[in-house]
């Protein structure tokens, strides 16, 4: 449990917390993207087709490119727009 002194840690994994050891851990902030700030994904469709992963959101990529063995792994960049 963290204390008042505690300084925030950054979650890399969009909130999951599948890396934390501590899962309760209240340092964690995530969701965090500034206005005007790029969010690269990466995703490899080897089992789960990253059409499936897009459609769970209305924003529309920036950039995406794909690479890879077979063009499984995918650069997806998006651009928050202001608020």
């Amino acid at each position: 449990m963290a204390n008042a002194t505690s300084k925030p840690i950054l979650d890399m994994c969009c909130g999951s917390r599948m890396f934390w050891l501590d899962k309760q851990d209240e340092r964690a902030v995530f969701r965090v993207l500034r206005p005007h700030g790029t969010l690269v994904f990466k995703w490899n469709e080897t089992q789960i087709p990253v059409a499936q992963v897009i459609a769970l959101t209305d924003q529309k990529p920036t950039i995406w490119q794909r690479t890879g063995k077979g063009d499984k792994t995918h650069w997806i960049l998006f651009l928050k727009e202001a608020v």
